[in-house]
């Protein structure tokens, strides 16, 4: 797993003579992230591109779990909730005094 996403940028090298002088940028393979509230970006050389690509998605993978995992618990706790709501209702219904 490998933090961040995995995309495709275009630059200008700024050599006079290049194709980027004429308004081509060049390509290149990046990964972004954020670090202390900080955007970090890599780049990524062609032959750990498939590598770089596996593992930033294992990570959007892993993220997306995780903030299921957040919802089932939210909704496991409300539903706790209702049922000890209840069973203090069934209890105070047993006795008047309550």
């Amino acid at each position: 797993m490998l933090r961040g996403s995995f995309s495709v940028a275009y630059r200008k090298c700024g050599k006079p003579t290049c194709r980027c002088a004429r308004g081509e940028k060049h390509p290149y393979n990046r990964i972004t992230w954020s670090e202390r509230a900080k955007s970090k970006i890599k780049t990524i050389p062609s032959q750990d591109v498939d590598w770089a690509k596996e593992l930033t998605g294992n990570y959007r993978i892993f993220r997306k779990n995780r903030q299921r995992l957040r919802q089932l618990e939210c909704d496991q706790k409300l539903l706790l909730d209702q049922l000890e709501d209840e069973l203090v209702g069934m209890a105070r219904k047993q006795k008047p005094y309550l």
